[in-house]
């Protein structure tokens, strides 16, 4: 079985591969829409996973810019509106939340979403004891999860 997370890699590189021209365009299009990232987990995670960090930095590589440049972190009280481009964070904490990554394309009027809920922790588990049978025998190298799931 693949997780949710799985897939979402498969799709990106599918996406990569496979796209045609106008498709292209039409991404970058949205590329120009406010970008959200919303995070949310128990009480007890950091205050950034990594995850959200990772998804930050495609949108900034997507619009051809260093995240560290247009990363907005804290909205507290009266901010005025976010400079065109930024890219902002939200983190949310509390519960037994596992994991919860949104990703907001925020057009006036409209808004596209994409979402991923971990509702259970097992998948990380077995992730990584996938990750783990995969490296068996694997010379030294760098290698990520975009290898284990032969994305790379």
């Amino acid at each position: 079985m693949v997780s949710a997370l799985a897939c979402f890699y498969f799709l990106q590189k599918l996406a990569r591969r496979y796209l045609t021209n106008t498709a292209i365009y039409l991404l970058f299009q949205l590329c120009t829409i406010p970008v959200l990232l919303i995070y949310a987990s128990s009480e007890l995670s950091p205050d950034l996973a990594g995850t959200a960090l990772m998804l930050g930095r495609a949108a900034a590589d997507g619009r051809g810019v260093k995240l560290e440049s247009v990363s907005v972190r804290v909205r507290d009280g009266h901010t005025g509106a976010r400079r065109r481009g930024d890219i902002g964070f939200a983190t949310l904490r509390g519960g037994s939340n596992v994991g919860e990554h949104s990703v907001l394309f925020a057009a006036d009027g409209e808004t596209i979403e994409l979402t991923h809920i971990a509702t259970d922790r097992g998948i990380f588990a077995r992730g990584a004891v996938k990750a783990a049978l995969w490296g068996r025998g694997k010379g030294p190298g760098l290698f990520s999860m975009m290898d284990v799931l032969g994305l790379a």
